[in-house]
């Protein structure tokens, strides 16, 4: 926080009023700004178009106080998600999943969230060798 000369900022975006996003949200800000951070929420009606989350997203890209942009799924039904999340800068996006609990990633981007990385790591140092292992997932769950 020191060299940045202000604390990390995190822009939580949430479009429409699912009851278990909505609760999500408020814990995200709340741990937030326990541990120091600056936190921006930004709650969207349901109806919100694509074209205004878009340009909210380009705006949170270029904001100076802002490290970590977290879009909240599942969008509303009308939006596209892909789009939306391909819209962060890769080196502010937070986590990101889908309704499947797949880690959505831009195709082509080298920069890697992370959680997922940070999991990969704690795999390898536990279990050494991971080549393979993902053919044999369904053994594991």
């Amino acid at each position: 926080m020191e060299k940045a000369g202000r604390p990390p900022g995190l822009a939580v975006v949430l479009v429409g009023s699912d009851p278990a996003s909505e609760i999500y949200v408020r814990s995200k800000g709340r741990k937030t700004r326990e541990l120091g951070m600056a936190s921006f929420q930004h709650i969207l009606p349901e109806e919100t178009r694509q074209d205004k989350i878009l340009q909210l997203i380009e705006e949170l890209n270029a904001d100076d106080a802002v490290d970590g942009i977290l879009v909240q799924l599942p969008l509303p039904a009308h939006i596209d998600e892909l789009s939306v999340i391909r819209a962060i800068d890769p080196t502010r996006m937070s986590m990101v999943f889908t309704p499947k609990a797949q880690v959505v990633w831009p195709p082509g981007d080298q920069a890697i969230p992370c959680t997922p990385l940070g999991c990969l790591m704690l795999l390898r140092d536990q279990l050494g060798d991971l080549t393979g292992l993902a053919n044999r997932w369904d053994s594991y769950c």
